[in-house]
């Protein structure tokens, strides 16, 4: 694993972290600046603007920090070396979710510019994907 990478996964912890924890001043912090950001919550419209997404993500924290924990991530650095994409499976405490988180690369720290996260559905459970043949659509 690369050391860009790396940072990129710590920049995930970061934002895993904080969002379990409820800190609206690491969420923000990790919010990129110069680009645009959204966000696509599973039952929820997609969000974009950075003051938007922010408000959602409040929003959803007013409620006491989600039981949520990021497993399995997978870091895929984007031609160019400035953004990377991030998949995960969410824990939640119930249904678990699948999770893309892109980053860019500002000012020499990984910022989230897009979250977006999917119920996982029963059918996709081990053994059950492209790996066996299965469809990917």
């Amino acid at each position: 694993m690369t050391s860009a990478e790396r940072a990129v996964l710590s920049a995930q912890e970061a934002f895993y972290r904080a969002f379990a924890g409820a800190d609206a001043a690491a969420l923000e912090a990790l919010l990129a600046r110069d680009t645009i950001v959204s966000t696509a919550h599973p039952w929820r419209p997609a969000t974009r603007g950075r003051e938007a997404v922010l408000a959602g993500w409040l929003a959803i924290l007013e409620a006491g920090p989600p039981p949520i924990r990021c497993l399995d991530p997978s870091v895929t650095l984007l031609p160019g070396g400035a953004a990377a994409l991030v998949t995960c499976i969410e824990d939640t405490g119930g249904e678990p979710c699948v999770a893309t988180n892109a980053f860019v690369l500002e000012e020499g720290s990984w910022r989230l510019c897009h979250h977006h996260g999917a119920p996982l559905a029963p059918v996709f459970g081990p053994g059950t994907g492209t790996e066996d043949g299965g469809p990917l659509h």
